[in-house]
C-alpha cells in the first residue's frame, strides 16, 4: 500500500513538473523572433519613446519594440530604466535604404505574452531623431492625447479677483494686501497632461512660489507629443487700472449657456460704481453697486421684452461714467 502511495505522489509531482516545463517553454516560444542586421540598410534614424499598452507605461526588461517597413522588421529595442529622467525608455534606431519609407510599430508585453500593433506611424528620415529623456515619443495602444492647456490657475492661500487664461499667457490680480512672493499655485491641465517649472514636475497645491516676477510653466500633453508654455503674470489690485469700460452688449436670455448674462470685463475693478440699467422708457430695471456679472435681462424675477436696454455705470466720488446699449433677444 506504501509503495502505491508513494508512486501516485511520484506521478503527480512529475505532471506537476511536466506542466511548469511546458508552460515555461509556452511563454518562451511567445517572445517575437524578431531581428534585423544594420549591414543590409546604409541609413538610420532613432526614436527615443515610451510604451503604453491599455494606459499603462511598460517598465520591464522583456518588453519590446519593433519597427516594421511593411512586413519587413527594421529595428528592435528593449524597454530600460534611465535613472537621470527617472523613467523607462527605449532607444530604437530604425534602418532603411531610403527615404520616405513608412515605419510602423508593434509592442510586445512580456507579461501577457501580447503583441500589440501600435497606430502611430513615422516616415523615414535620414538621420532624424525623434524624442528625448524629456519629451519622449510616444509607441501607444490606444492613442494617448494630445492636448496640453491650462485650464485652471489659482492659489490656495490668496483669492484671485480676476483671471484671464488666453494661448500661452495666465494673467491673475489679487488683492493688495496679498504677498506674492510664497503663492501656493493651484491648477489644472488637460486630461493626462503634465506641468512643469524649470523642467520640475509641478504638483497642484503642493508648493509655494515667488510670482514677483512672471513665472514660466510649460504643459506636456499625455502623448508628450506637445509642449506648451505659459508665463503666469501676478498683479496686485492697485495695479490694474481702469483704461476703458467692456462689457457684452447681447443677452440671449434662453439659459442655452452662451450670453445668458450681462458680462463686464474686470467687474471687480467697479467695485465702488453704481450700476443702472433702463428701458426705453427710462425705468430702472436693475440696479446696484457693484456688478457680480449675474444680470439675466429680467425684472423682479420676470423676462424682459425684447429690444434695446441702457446702461449707466458711475463713480459720484470721482465723476467717471460709462454708459451703452444692451440688446435682450430671444
Amino acid at each position: 500500500m506504501k509503495a502505491n502511495k508513494h508512486h501516485k505522489q511520484a506521478s503527480i509531482l512529475l505532471l506537476l513538473l511536466t506542466l511548469s516545463i511546458g508552460l515555461v517553454v509556452q511563454q518562451a516560444a511567445a517572445q517575437p523572433g524578431w531581428s534585423v542586421n544594420p549591414g543590409d540598410y546604409q541609413y538610420s534614424m532613432t526614436v527615443t519613446a515610451f510604451l503604453s499598452v491599455d494606459g499603462n507605461t511598460l517598465t520591464s526588461d522583456q518588453d519590446m519594440v519593433a519597427a516594421f517597413a511593411g512586413s519587413e522588421v527594421r529595428g528592435v529595442a528593449n524597454v530600460i530604466y534611465v535613472s537621470n529622467a527617472d523613467r523607462y525608455l527605449a532607444f530604437l534606431t530604425v534602418y532603411a535604404n531610403q527615404e520616405n519609407e513608412t515605419i510602423s510599430f508593434q509592442i510586445y508585453v512580456s507579461g501577457s505574452g501580447r503583441i500589440v500593433t501600435a497606430t502611430q506611424q513615422l516616415d523615414f528620415k535620414i538621420d532624424a531623431q525623434y524624442g528625448n529623456l524629456f519629451q519622449a515619443y510616444s509607441i501607444a495602444d490606444p492613442p494617448l492625447r494630445s492636448e496640453a492647456a491650462i485650464e485652471t490657475f489659482s492659489f490656495t492661500n490668496a483669492s484671485v479677483l480676476s483671471s484671464n487664461i488666453t494661448t500661452g499667457s495666465v494673467e491673475l490680480v489679487v488683492g493688495n494686501e496679498v504677498d506674492v512672493s510664497a503663492l501656493v499655485a493651484q491648477f489644472e491641465v488637460s486630461p493626462g497632461a503634465r506641468m512643469y517649472r524649470n523642467r520640475i514636475l509641478q504638483t497642484s497645491g503642493a508648493e509655494a512660489v515667488d510670482f514677483s516676477d512672471a513665472v514660466v510653466y510649460a504643459v506636456l500633453s499625455e502623448d508628450e507629443s506637445v509642449l506648451n508654455e505659459y508665463t503666469v503674470e501676478v498683479k496686485h489690485q492697485s495695479e490694474s487700472s481702469i483704461s476703458g469700460f467692456s462689457s457684452t452688449n447681447v443677452i440671449t436670455a434662453n439659459h442655452d449657456g452662451a450670453n445668458d448674462y450681462w458680462i463686464v470685463q474686470d467687474a471687480y475693478l467697479y467695485d465702488s460704481f453704481r450700476f443702472q440699467i433702463f428701458d426705453i422708457n427710462g425705468r430702472i430695471v436693475y440696479e446696484s453697486v457693484g456688478y457680480e456679472n449675474d444680470w439675466d435681462g429680467t425684472y423682479r424675477g420676470k423676462p424682459l421684452d425684447t429690444g434695446k436696454y441702457y446702461y449707466v455705470v458711475s463713480n459720484p466720488e470721482t465723476g467717471t461714467r460709462f454708459e451703452g446699449e444692451i440688446l435682450i433677444l430671444y
